[in-house]
C-alpha cells in the first residue's frame, strides 16, 4: 500500500500557497494506528480580513476525488480570488480515505456527520478539526464537492429558506438527475434535493445559522475527471460572482 499520495497532494497545494502568498494552517491530524502515519488537515485562507466569507470544502469522502484536484487547480488562479472576499479552503478532509481510495476514514466512519456524537467520538478527529475552525465563523456561501461514482448525470443539496435563485444557476448546462426521488429523497425534479435533515456539513452548517447559502454538488463519477473538475470550478465561478454582487449591491 502507498503512503504518498496524501502527501504528494498536500506538498502540491503547499507550494503554490507559498507561491500565491496563500495563508496555510495546520487544524489538526488524523492519526491512523492501522496505516502507520499521522496525517496533518489542512486550511488555506485567502484575504482573512474581509467580512464576506466564501467556504469550500472537499475530500470529505475518500474515493471523490474531483473535489481536492478541483481545488488544486482552483489554488493555480489567484485571479479568481476577489480582495471582497474571505475565502476559507479546506482541500481534503479525508486523508486516510483518500490514501485508501476508500469512501470512509480509517475507521471505516463516514466523516460527512457533524452531531454531538461525531464530536465527541476518537473515530471522528477529522470533523472535529473542521469544526474548531468553524464554529464561530458566518458565511455567505458553503459550498462541499461531491460525487456519485455511479452517476453520469448531476444533482445537489441545497438549503433554503426562501427561494434562492443561485442553486438553479449551478450545472445549468449539464444533464441532471430528473427523477422525484433521488436515492429515496425528494427532489425537485431537476436535480435538487432540499433541506435534507442528515447531519451532513452543509446541512448543519445550514441549519446552525453559519451559512446563508449552504449545498453540495454531486458531480457524476462516470464522466471524465476532467469533466468533473470542469463543472466544479465553473460552479464556483457562478457563486464567487454571485457573491461579489451581491456585496457590490449593497455598497
Amino acid at each position: 500500500m502507498s503512503n504518498g499520495i496524501y502527501y504528494n497532494f498536500a506538498d502540491k497545494l503547499l507550494k503554490l500557497s507559498h507561491i500565491h502568498k496563500y495563508f496555510s494552517k495546520v487544524i489538526g491530524y488524523k492519526k491512523s494506528k492501522k496505516m502507520g502515519l499521522s496525517y496533518p488537515l489542512y486550511k488555506f485562507t485567502i484575504n482573512p480580513n474581509s467580512k464576506a466569507k466564501f467556504c469550500i470544502v472537499a475530500g470529505v469522502h475518500g474515493d471523490e476525488i474531483a473535489g481536492p484536484w478541483s481545488i488544486l487547480e482552483l489554488m493555480k488562479r489567484p485571479k479568481f480570488f476577489k480582495k471582497e472576499i474571505c475565502y476559507q479552503i479546506f482541500p481534503l478532509l479525508n486523508p486516510t480515505g483518500f490514501e485508501l481510495r476508500k469512501r470512509f476514514n480509517d475507521k471505516r466512519c463516514d466523516p460527512n456527520c457533524l452531531n454531538k456524537k461525531t464530536l465527541k467520538s476518537k473515530n471522528y478527529k477529522e470533523i472535529q478539526s473542521f469544526y474548531q475552525e468553524v464554529k464561530d465563523e458566518e458565511f455567505e456561501i458553503f459550498i462541499s464537492m461531491h460525487e456519485d461514482l455511479d452517476q453520469d448525470k448531476v444533482y445537489q443539496y441545497i438549503y433554503e429558506r426562501d427561494f434562492e435563485p443561485i442553486y438553479r444557476k449551478l450545472f445549468k448546462n449539464e444533464r441532471k438527475w430528473k427523477t422525484g426521488k433521488i436515492y429515496g429523497d425528494k427532489s425537485d425534479g431537476m436535480g435538487l434535493i432540499k433541506n435534507i435533515h442528515d447531519h451532513s456539513l452543509e446541512d448543519r452548517l445550514f441549519s446552525m445559522g453559519k451559512s446563508k447559502i449552504s449545498l453540495a454538488t454531486e458531480t457524476p463519477g462516470e464522466l471524465s475527471l476532467d469533466k468533473r473538475i470542469s463543472m466544479n470550478l465553473n460552479n464556483l465561478k457562478i457563486l464567487n460572482d454571485y457573491l461579489l454582487l451581491s456585496i457590490t449591491l449593497e455598497q
